[in-house]
């Protein structure tokens, strides 16, 4: 009797992970992209699907792996046309900005705490937690900063040249980026 109470959360568990396999990634990711041509010409917008051979490239923000509206709201470039492709995060300023807050907060607070009270005859002795709470606010001006910089210049390029190869390389590597291994 006792082994009964323990198949339904076994089954449960089990449903579990296997509708969890059909699942849509919970990823959202948007990526601007600026597509050279063998001419020198550019196209820019929002990458929004990749295919066997084409980019298809939408006029407007919109969500990596949505379907667009209509045939006019976006461009199909084939690899043969591309030369170089640059994509970068959306917002990637923002978030560089508070991953870097919040590393600058923890190796302020750990550096505080690490380097203790200040003895009594100090004329402007502090207690490690002061010292704590005052690290933690110049680290954490700085990583905003830092990581702010880094998050606006983050960007990647790949040189295509019409190669089929390399393009599939490109392409592993953003669905490796946006759904995980592709493996």
């Amino acid at each position: 009797m006792k082994y009964y109470s323990l198949i339904f959360p076994i089954l449960l568990l089990a449903a579990r992970f296997a509708i969890a396999q059909d699942r849509p990634p919970l990823r959202k990711l948007t990526y601007k992209i600026s597509v050279t041509d063998s001419n020198f010409q550019s196209v820019k917008g929002y990458l929004f699907n990749i295919t066997d051979s084409t980019l298809k490239i939408g006029y407007w923000p919109v969500t990596f792996g949505n379907a667009a509206a209509s045939q006019e709201n976006y461009k199909d470039v084939n690899y043969h046309q591309i030369s170089e492709i640059k994509l970068k995060r959306n917002h990637g300023a923002g978030r560089g900005a508070w991953k870097g807050a919040v590393i600058g907060v923890l190796i302020g607070v750990a550096a505080g705490y690490i380097e203790g009270d200040d003895p009594e005859e100090y004329w402007f002795g502090m207690t490690a937690t002061e010292k704590a709470i005052t690290y933690a606010g110049i680290g954490g001006a700085a990583g905003t900063g830092i990581g702010a910089l880094i998050g606006a210049l983050a960007k990647k390029k790949f040189i295509i040249g019409g190669s089929k190869e390399k393009f599939d390389e490109m392409k592993a590597s953003v669905l490796n980026k946006a759904y995980g291994n592709t493996n």
